[in-house]
C-alpha cells in the first residue's frame, strides 16, 4: 500500500512529526520517505528516508525532471537527512546580536568540533547572550554530541553539519 501525505508548516518540529493528519499514519508504516526540494538547487529534488523499521535507513537519493522525465542521480546523497533538508533558512540582519552569534559559530566551528563551554565563554566575552547563541545554533543546524566518560555527562561538543551551510548555501 502506498500513501501520499503532506507536511505541516511547523518548521520547529522534527520532520517525523510534521506529517499531516495523525502520527498514527507514520507509526503504522514500515518505511516513510520524504520528497522535498534541494535548498541548494531549485531544479533538484531529494528523496530521503524519514523512518524505516525494516532495516537501517537507506541513503537519500536525488532526482530532477527533464523534458517530463524523472532522471535519478547515480550516486546517493551524502550528509543530508530529512530534518536538515526541512530546517528553516534564517538569515539574520547584519549588525544584530543574532548575526554576530551566527558569524561566531561559523568561525569557531569551521575547522573542527568545539566544546560547548568554550563556545559559550567566547560568546559571553563578545557580548552575545545565550539565547542568541542557541538561535544561531538551531539556524545553522549545529550538531551537538555528548563526549566524555559517564561521569562527564554534561560535556558536549558542537560541530557544523557536514552538508552545505543551511543559512548561506554559497559558503
Amino acid at each position: 500500500m502506498l500513501a501520499l501525505l503532506h507536511l505541516t508548516k511547523d518548521s520547529q518540529r522534527a520532520a517525523l512529526y510534521r506529517v499531516q493528519g495523525s502520527i498514527a499514519f507514520v507509526a503504522a508504516a514500515r518505511i516513510v520517505l520524504l520528497a522535498t526540494k534541494d535548498r541548494d538547487d531549485e531544479d533538484r529534488r531529494l528523496l530521503l528516508p524519514l523512518k524505516s523499521n525494516l532495516s537501517a535507513p537507506a541513503p537519500g537519493l536525488a532526482f530532477t525532471l527533464k523534458d517530463g522525465r524523472l532522471v535519478w542521480e547515480p550516486e546517493p546523497v551524502q550528509g543530508v537527512d530529512a530534518d536538515t533538508a526541512l530546517a528553516p533558512t534564517i538569515v539574520p540582519r547584519a549588525g544584530t546580536v543574532q548575526a554576530q552569534a551566527t558569524d561566531l559559530l561559523r568561525d569557531l566551528l569551521a575547522d573542527e568540533p568545539r566544546n560547548h563551554r568554550k563556545i559559550k565563554r567566547e560568546a559571553a566575552e563578545r557580548g552575545i547572550n545565550e539565547r542568541a547563541l542557541f538561535r544561531a545554533k538551531a539556524a545553522l543546524g549545529v550538531v551537538a554530541r555528548r563526549v566524555g566518560a559517564f561521569e562527564d555527562r554534561d560535556d558536549w561538543e558542537w560541530s557544523l553539519p557536514k552538508t552545505a551551510n543551511p543559512t548561506n548555501p554559497a559558503k
